[in-house]
């Protein structure tokens, strides 16, 4: 789901989660703020399926429908009248004059110095509206750096009949040092209205990295913006299909990964042989070309057929990197020596200038 055009800024920062939710009143306060487990049985599902209809608010906005005369501050008076965990929260953002929200995302460090300790908190609100309803959605961050914080939690609160608040979301995401490669997310529930979305499976603390089953020849193309191909690809940037073909035996840990096309002498029609995690394969060869200039090369060959978005590009796959050392003075056979970072994608999304 798309955020709606004044929503995007709150993206990084904005955390929710949908569930089974019931009216507010006195007795269906949610608990937790001081650090217990936060009470989900009591929410009712949001009429807003995502967050299109929305647009941000200032305080004294005044809703619409049966929210006629209802201005936003009444509105979070009442929700912090009804929710202990967010009674403290009192700071608004007001949109700017394109109605999106500024986030403050911590002082700039220069670049080799250390960061200062995210030791500090964060709280703030904002507010939504559309014809007929008002929201909000309220903000408690932990280990933070402004308001770039590695514990964070939102609650969600739209407006129902008679324009009474209702309590529709709730989430918490937590950064720590964990999972398979040093950094990983606890998640605490679903996104509401598309925020912030879930996280990607891998970056989950809890996340299964067992290697599963990605054997089979895919139609891709290759972008080599160093032109390091031999027979094809005439020029930087230029996209060439290529196929690629997997096989894994018994242990689905272990694969053989070959490709054809990319007009690259020394990798085309070739086996390497790859580790695979969930659904990525990494490959790395360092080889010595022997004659009378010999060339020193290592092919890394990165491809991942779980993430949507791989190497910054939609409909990535990965990348084939190729670097070679020549020694000075002599120059290797054609063919044999080349640098080159191409970029793997799917087939039939980019075509060449």
């Amino acid at each position: 789901m798309c955020l709606h055009p004044r929503l995007r800024s709150l993206a990084f920062v904005l955390a929710a989660s949908t569930g089974c939710m019931g009216a507010v009143s006195k007795t269906d306060t949610p608990r937790g703020a001081e650090g217990g487990g936060t009470l989900l049985t009591q929410m009712v599902s949001p009429n807003h399926p995502d967050s299109q209809p929305w647009v941000t608010v200032p305080a004294n906005a005044v809703g619409g429908g049966p929210c006629a005369g209802t201005t936003v501050a009444g509105l979070l008076d009442e929700i912090r009248a009804d929710f202990a965990d967010v009674q403290d929260i009192t700071n608004l953002k007001t949109p700017g004059p394109d109605g999106t929200i500024t986030m403050v995302a911590g002082p700039a460090v220069r670049e080799g110095t250390a960061p200062p300790p995210a030791v500090g908190t964060a709280s703030y609100i904002v507010a939504l509206r559309d014809e007929r309803s008002l929201a909000a959605v309220f903000f408690r961050g932990a280990g933070c750096l402004e308001e770039n914080c590695q514990d964070r939690r939102h609650w969600f609160f739209e407006t129902g009949d008679a324009c009474r608040p209702r309590w529709v979301g709730y989430n918490r995401t937590v950064d720590r040092v964990g999972g398979s490669h040093g950094r990983c997310v606890d998640f605490e529930g679903t996104s509401v209205w598309s925020i912030p979305g879930d996280p990607e499976p891998r970056r989950r603390c809890d996340a299964d990295w067992s290697p599963q089953n990605i054997s089979g020849t895919r139609r891709a193309a290759s972008i080599d913006p160093f032109g390091c191909s031999q027979t094809v690809n005439p020029g930087p940037g230029h996209v060439v299909p290529i196929v690629l073909s997997i096989t894994q035996g018994t242990d689905l840990g272990v694969a053989a990964l070959s490709l054809s096309g990319t007009g690259i002498l020394f990798v085309d029609g070739r086996s390497f042989a790859g580790k695979v995690e969930r659904q990525r394969l990494t490959s790395s060869t360092d080889e010595t070309v022997a004659g009378d200039c010999p060339v020193r090369r290592r092919i890394d060959i990165s491809l991942d057929f779980e993430e949507p978005t791989n190497i910054g590009l939609p409909g990535g796959f990965g990348m084939v990197e190729i670097t070679a050392d020549v020694p000075s003075g002599c120059s290797p056979p054609a063919g044999t020596a080349c640098r080159s970072s191409a970029h793997i994608v799917k087939d039939g999304i980019y075509s060449s200038p």
